[in-house]
């Protein structure tokens, strides 16, 4: 592939003396590498020869870093990570494809549309190197930034949306709703005000609960009162299931809860929980030239519509 073709003898060199660095021992480095101890032993001292400064003390319990090596060792990873993503960016450009394909979904794309979607893809692509995460999308960027994530599909959060080299494209806004169990006091209700909810104990979706434009945020902005909070949880699916018991509410996306909600749940009727979420995808721009790229860009467009999301 032209990907590993490209790495030339500048980015392998990099490569080997962060290798060295991290493993503390050019014998575990050589063996990380898949090369030969005396080759990287070579390429060290070629390294230093370079710099005409010793990066490594060198003792019986192995390796560790001169202050010229410590000095060195974050531009190294710096390096490693742009390169990588160059090697990457200009295979795209050649070949029109990608040799992998690592994606971060936040919840509602995540559970309710991208399994099939990715199955989709590796079933028009079964050579492509699929790293699929759900998760909550705004602690993805760095990762993105560093070259490790090439698309995050999610919450478009206006701040983001200016990295270096990444594109954003809408698909669409999905909305909240709030959720109780069939024995909760509020199920019985044709609709739910903002006074009901006072008092009312909540489980609560943790990557979302504290930022200022989450929807436990706005009910509590409505109310003028703090909103009681009885346990957090990262598990979508656990809201849910705890919820079902009738003592607690929980606010989610509508596409999920309408998917995996069951018999002993019920979507409350408010008339004011009115909070939209603006979804989209993040990207490398160099993608749009491979096709599965442009497949990905199909399904998700789709997938939107199913949902009469506007597009």
């Amino acid at each position: 592939m032209l990907e590993r073709r490209m790495k030339n003898e500048f980015l392998r060199s990099v490569e080997r003396f962060v290798a060295v660095a991290e493993s503390g021992s050019i014998q575990r480095a050589a063996k990380t590498l898949n090369i030969s101890q005396p080759s990287l032993t070579h390429s060290v001292a070629k390294i230093e020869e370079g710099f005409e400064i010793r990066l490594f003390h060198r003792s019986t319990r192995g390796v560790v870093l001169t202050p010229a090596g410590e000095l060195l060792y974050p531009r190294a990873k710096a390096i490693l990570s742009e390169g990588g993503m160059a090697v990457r960016e200009i295979s795209d450009l050649k070949e029109g494809q990608i040799g992998r394909f690592h994606i971060r979904a936040g919840v509602s794309w995540g559970y309710c549309f991208m399994p099939e979607i990715m199955a989709n893809l590796k079933h028009s692509f079964p050579e492509l190197d699929i790293h699929f995460n759900i998760g909550n999308t705004s602690e993805a960027f760095p990762q993105m930034e560093a070259g490790e994530i090439d698309a995050i599909i999610g919450q478009i959060l206006d701040h983001e949306e200016s990295l270096a080299g990444i594109e954003c494209t809408e698909l669409g806004t999905i909305k909240s709703v709030l959720v109780c169990g069939n024995a909760h006091p509020l199920a019985s209700k044709q609709k739910v005000s903002i006074e009901d909810i006072a008092g009312q104990l909540f489980i609560a979706y943790e990557p979302d609960v504290d930022m200022p434009n989450s929807p436990l945020a706005q009910m509590a902005g409505n109310s003028k009162a703090n909103i009681d909070i009885a346990m957090r949880t990262r598990s979508p699916h656990a809201a849910l299931e705890m919820v079902s018991s009738g003592n607690f509410l929980t606010v989610l996306s509508n596409p999920f809860v309408q998917k995996y909600k069951f018999p002993s749940l019920k979507i409350l009727p408010t008339d004011f929980l009115n909070h939209e979420m603006r979804t989209g995808i993040y990207f490398r721009q160099t993608l749009v030239l491979t096709d599965p790229f442009r497949q990905l860009m199909r399904d998700l467009r789709k997938a939107a519509r199913s949902i009469n999301l506007p597009s």
